[in-house]
């Protein structure tokens, strides 16, 4: 178990002791008197300058230096301990460097001392005082325990006074470790006060062995599902009720996916906090991962009330499925929180609080008013392109939306509770999708929505399947589907939908994507590095019939001025398909695998490269 943790970078040596004589070899958290440090403190291979030289906090004005300590609390995370008559509480948080800080901290330190390569440079990583103190905040546990609503101000402020005590919760987290074997350094430092907290309630009614038998039979898993209720004591008991009332087999799948969630959500949070919110209090990362929880844990403690030894297997695989798309709704929010702000979108708290992600899966059917904002949505945007409205956003897709949305999955991303972009997939075979309905409201509040939607929930799908769309060429934004998404051009339809007006087939296939000579599924196409050496070695549309036959050709369009030519020479080329028709018809033609649009020439002139389709 030490090794472990010393591999994990947890610990170091200096950061612990052991309680040998503890059942399991419980971790003791080995608190530092302040008034042995005189300038710094060693913390996960960093040196903070925290001592009685270094240190002026008002919350520690007239405690002693020798009733000062420091311990970790968890991994990233150390607590300044104040003890007052025997009465020890956590006054303030360190958030200490993660991983990528250290090694710029470090590089920092190689650059100015001039360190040769090589040179171990862990004694030199230290933080000066300001430093330090900008990483220092006053711990509130009001905050991650907040008044319940059938609790009285007096009962409130005993729990608080229990709880609060570095003592109590040490005392908890330790014989809960030696009773079941979970490592408290698996927890975070609002666990373990959850966990402190729920003994405290436990306690009183008599229901602490619960508990310990719960996590016995589902271990880490079980015990992360049972505090991600936090302080609702009621939504805990719930959880215990899943793994008492239904087998154990099929809570533990339960429980493992619901701990996939709560680690997703720990990530993710602690990320978008530190690098996405501008000045921001290092606990809002906090206030993040219960705002991703929160519907998750709803789902949850819902099937609980219905749970038992007779649970229909429909319905708990209908909870894991609701469960995996929680999942992927953590995933694809915080990644297009990240593209926002890459493209300079300015992210804030209450924005990321008004921003949310409902994904519908198959079977299930949206609501009526939903659907006819949607619809309605999807029309604005086809106004651009009228003769393909019908096509795109007509009859066939009221019957989508309003009768048949049950045979969707569908992805709406809400603004302030209005949808404020949507798509849908509909399931071609096993493992084989395809999107459509892709809409953006023109009322998008001031955020920079785009393809960053798309883009994300088109990758996250493409994991585990095979995805197909078609795109008008008459609109630019397709050349964002193949450059950045990564989609390949492979069929074109002249007259869709006898509309009178082409569209283009594309696929993303990561298993044959990488099989194209033009595409490097690795790349970074937005940086446009090689666009250069495409534009100049683009052949003369001209002799497009004796280029037929090479395994790559580049063609050059003039979007405005030569449209007829770029539809001829894509009926040439690529194979015709039509919407919702994957196959190919003939096996000698190609496929594009570039297609970007030029803005430094004048006009709209879009580049394609074409591969030869391989014979299987």
């Amino acid at each position: 178990q030490c090794q472990n943790l010393l591999a994990s970078g947890l610990l170091d040596l200096t950061d612990f002791h052991f309680a040998t004589t503890k059942k399991g070899g419980g971790i003791q958290r080995k608190e530092i008197p302040l008034s042995e440090i005189n300038y710094d403190i060693s913390l996960e291979g960093v040196r903070y300058a925290i001592g009685k030289k270094a240190l002026g906090l008002p919350l520690l004005k007239g405690v002693s230096a020798k009733n000062i300590t420091v311990a970790l609390l968890e991994k990233g995370k150390a607590g300044i301990i104040a003890n007052n008559q025997g009465y020890k509480e956590v006054k303030y948080i360190i958030h200490l460097l993660d991983e990528e800080e250290k090694n710029k901290k470090r590089q920092e330190i190689i650059d100015e001392k001039k360190i040769p390569d090589g040179f171990k440079v862990t004694m030199y990583t230290i933080l000066d005082k300001q430093e330090t103190l900008d990483r220092i905040y006053p711990w509130d546990i009001t905050q991650e325990n907040p008044k319940r609503k059938e609790e009285s101000s007096e009962d409130y402020a005993k729990r608080l006074q229990t709880i609060k005590s570095y003592d109590f919760i040490q005392k908890i987290t330790d014989d809960f470790s030696a009773k079941t074997g979970i490592g408290i350094h698996n927890l975070t430092w609002r666990e373990q006060q959850w966990l402190a907290a729920a003994a405290y309630d436990l306690g009183f009614s008599g229901e602490m062995e619960r508990l310990y038998s719960f996590a016995n039979n589902y271990k880490l898993d079980g015990l992360k599902a049972f505090l991600s209720c936090e302080f609702d004591l009621q939504d805990s008991k719930k959880i215990l009720n899943i793994g008492e009332e239904i087998p154990a087999k099929d809570a533990a799948m339960i429980f493992e996916k619901t701990a996939e969630i709560i680690d997703l959500a720990e990530k993710e949070s602690t990320e978008i906090g530190k690098t996405l919110l501008k000045n921001a209090n290092f606990d809002l990362g906090s206030s993040l991962k219960l705002q991703f929880l929160k519907e998750a844990r709803s789902i949850i403690t819902k099937f609980s009330e219905n749970a038992g030894s007779g649970t229909d297997k429909d319905k708990l695989a209908e909870l894991i499925d609701d469960l995996r798309l929680k999942r992927s709704e953590i995933t694809i929010l915080s990644s297009l929180l990240k593209s926002l702000k890459e493209s300079g979108q300015e992210i804030d708290f209450e924005m990321i609080r008004d921003l949310d992600l409902d994904i519908s899966g198959f079977g299930e059917k949206l609501e009526e008013t939903d659907a006819r904002k949607v619809i309605a949505m999807t029309r604005e945007n086809w106004q651009q392109v009228p003769a393909l409205a019908e096509a795109y956003a007509g009859n066939q897709l009221e019957s989508d939306l309003l009768e048949n949305s049950d045979q969707f999955e569908c992805y709406a991303l809400r603004y302030q509770r209005e949808i404020v972009a949507f798509m849908k997939f509909k399931k071609l075979a096993e493992g084989e999708l395809f999107a459509s309905s892709f809409g953006v409201s023109k009322d998008l509040h001031g955020l920079k929505i785009g393809t960053e939607m798309l883009e994300k929930i088109i990758w996250e799908k493409a994991e585990e399947n095979i995805i197909h769309a078609t795109t008008s060429p008459r609109i630019a934004v397709g050349t964002a589907y193949v450059e950045k998404i990564g989609f390949v051009i492979d069929g074109f339809d002249d007259d869709f939908q006898h509309t009178g007006e082409p569209a283009i087939s594309i696929t993303i296939d990561r298993k044959s994507n990488k099989g194209y000579h033009q595409r490097d599924e690795n790349k970074d196409f937005a940086k446009q590095k090689d666009y250069p050496r495409i534009i100049s070695g683009a052949d003369s549309l001209e002799n497009l019939d004796g280029l037929i036959g090479n395994r790559t050709i580049i063609l050059r369009f003039d979007m405005r001025n030569g449209f007829d030519r770029f539809r001829l020479a894509m009926k040439k080329l690529l194979p015709k398909k039509g919407v919702n028709d994957p196959g190919r018809d003939v096996v000698t033609k190609y496929i594009a695998t570039r297609y970007f649009q030029n803005k430094k020439e004048a006009g709209d002139i879009r580049y394609l490269v074409y591969e030869k389709i391989p014979q299987e």
